[in-house]
């Protein structure tokens, strides 16, 4: 994960693949839970939500965006369900979770530089190359 970021953090797409392989190491054989690609799309929508939201659009608005913008991502309310879930730390999934936290703390300075609706777009269009 540390070298996922590090790699993210210094502009290497590669990292996506990275954490893809890390992940099929580490999810549970057999469970019923969601694999981490899964958690891992539901953190990068709930970043772009996060984005709108702090940006003052209302989180039924943005989870709608969202809803429009990443195919298979679900209905509005897994979704902003999955965002509430997040928000409060009470996601499971330790992939999935550093991610979001992560990468929350740098949404203030992307708004600021590029715009929520810009930031929002970027991590939805990530979302949508991992299906």
């Amino acid at each position: 994960m540390a070298l996922a970021d590090f790699l993210a953090e210094n502009g290497l797409c590669l990292s996506l693949r990275l954490l893809d392989s890390a992940s099929t190491l580490t999810d549970p054989q057999g469970s019923k839970a969601l694999p981490s690609k899964t958690w891992r799309r539901f953190a990068l929508v709930s970043l772009g939500i996060r984005a709108l939201t702090i940006d003052g659009i209302s989180r039924q608005e943005a989870t709608q965006r969202a809803v429009r913008s990443v195919k298979g991502i679900g209905d509005t309310r897994t979704v902003l369900q999955r965002y509430d879930e997040f928000r409060k730390d009470r996601v499971k999934n330790q992939e999935a979770r550093h991610l979001f936290h992560h990468w929350e703390q740098s949404l203030p300075e992307m708004i600021e530089r590029k715009g929520a609706a810009s930031v929002a777009k970027f991590y939805f269009d990530i979302a949508n190359l991992r299906i």
